[in-house]
């Protein structure tokens, strides 16, 4: 079942899912750098997917993609394209300050 909520004041769209099981989930933090984070390892953004693989990170797991306060979309864009040749798969949203 899936809901769309629109905040007007706020300029928010909130989309929720409801599964019977939920998938869990991991937190990638991109530097100016172009080091790739999860939790306090990092490496670089270029062997993204391959560090998930090591991690022993599924396809299932709901990644989210968060770039540091200095780095641009293209960064972004070029990461979430390695999570996808490395076979997971990508749902992207934009969070605009």
């Amino acid at each position: 079942m899936r809901w769309l909520t629109p905040c007007l004041p706020f300029g928010i769209l909130v989309i929720a899912t409801v599964h019977a099981q939920v998938s869990p989930g991991i937190q990638i933090r991109v530097t100016k750098a172009k080091t790739c984070y999860i939790a306090k390892v990092g490496v670089p953004c270029n062997v993204i997917g391959t560090k998930l693989h090591d991690m022993k990170i599924d396809s299932t797991y709901h990644v989210i993609v968060i770039g540091d306060p200095h780095v641009d979309s293209d960064a972004i864009n070029e990461v979430t394209e390695f999570l996808h040749q490395a076979g997971y798969p990508i749902v992207a949203g934009f969070v605009d300050s």
